[in-house]
Parts: C-alpha cells; sequence; structure tokens
C-alpha cells in the first residue's frame, strides 16, 4: 500500500512539474515586445575615399503594443578612429509605431587606412524597452 500511495504521490509531482513548465511557456510568449527597434541603417555612400564624408541615414520605430517608449536615444559608435562621427542623440519619447528618421554625419581621416570599417548603431529607452544593435560598414578606397 505505501509504494502505490508513493508512486502517486511521484506522479502527481511530476504532472505539475510539467503544468508548470507550460504555465511559464505560455506566461512568456504572452509578454508584450517592447522594443526600440532599428528598421534600417545604411550610408548614403558605401565607398569613400581619404578625407571622404557621408552620412549614415537610421530609421527606428517603437514595437509595442500601444506604449509609449521614454528617453529614446540612438548612438552611432565606429569601431576605428580614422572615422570621425561619434554621436548620441536624444530624441524624446516615441509612441507606439512611430518611426523617426535620424543622420549621422561621419568623415574619414586623411591618413586612414584602406579596407572596410564597422560603424555599430544602436537604439536605447527606459525601462521595460529593448534596444536593437545593427552594424553598418563603410569601405575606404
Amino acid at each position: 500500500m505505501v509504494r502505490t500511495e508513493r508512486g502517486q504521490l511521484g506522479s502527481f509531482i511530476a504532472i505539475i512539474f510539467i503544468i508548470s513548465l507550460f504555465a511559464v511557456a505560455i506566461y512568456l510568449s504572452i509578454q508584450p515586445t517592447r522594443k526600440i527597434e532599428i528598421s534600417n541603417a545604411y550610408p548614403d555612400n558605401t565607398e569613400l575615399s581619404l578625407g571622404g564624408s557621408t552620412k549614415i541615414n537610421v530609421k527606428i520605430k517603437n514595437v509595442s503594443d500601444g506604449e509609449m517608449a521614454f528617453n529614446v536615444s540612438v548612438t552611432v559608435t565606429p569601431s576605428n578612429p580614422s572615422v570621425i562621427g561619434a554621436d548620441s542623440v536624444s530624441i524624446g519619447n516615441l509612441d507606439s509605431g512611430e518611426e523617426r528618421w535620424l543622420f549621422f554625419p561621419i568623415s574619414i581621416v586623411q591618413n586612414a587606412r584602406y579596407g572596410k570599417y564597422k560603424i555599430k548603431v544602436s537604439t536605447s529607452a527606459a525601462a521595460p524597452f529593448e534596444g536593437d544593435t545593427k552594424d553598418v560598414y563603410i569601405t575606404v578606397k
């Protein structure tokens, strides 16, 4: 009789555990999306000469279910000191679904090495919003 009760208790615990896993999975799947997404990021010119300049065009969007994002900012960070133009712009608040274009001028120093340079574009906002990151590339020829 004791073995049967223990077996039933073990089965009951296993079933409760499985139900708990499903509950967590459902909870996580219905959490609203809250992200400041970079929907587009590209340079006007992907190839530059030494001393050349261009601008990085960045389109961001508040991807959420009806929530305003507060303290939104966009940052452009070159990976190499030969690229001048690191900048961070605070744009304030962004309504749900709202999109905005931003433009960041960059230039290549006169004594840069030829090659491909990465420029990181990132977004941030006040919690609970997530940011986004995209890489843009410039080739110096």
